[in-house]
């Protein structure tokens, strides 16, 4: 923690304060809406390609993601295969 702080606006102190004191919370009435563990897959990049995309992987499923998408409904996508269970892999 010590190296962590160095150039910050906040002290030592401050930092195991504030920490200490939410893991003195009781946070088990807090829903999270978290999404599993995204994993970016890189196309082949020597080929010429028309359009920018991006594949995202949430457990089995690919959502490939082209250049001007609207943050939202990725986002609703990631939410419904949360909910949907898709299934992590290793």
């Amino acid at each position: 923690m010590t190296q962590f702080v160095v150039g910050r606006e906040y002290s030592l102190a401050s930092l195991r304060y504030w920490a200490g004191r939410i893991k003195a919370e009781d946070h088990s009435g807090i829903e999270r809406n978290s999404v599993p563990l995204a994993k970016l897959v890189r196309t082949d990049t020597s080929a010429p390609c028309s359009r920018e995309e991006l594949v995202v992987e949430v457990g089995r499923a690919r959502v490939r993601v082209g250049a001007g998408f609207e943050p939202s409904v990725l986002r609703a996508v990631l939410q419904l295969l949360e909910q949907l269970g898709t299934g992590a892999t290793p």
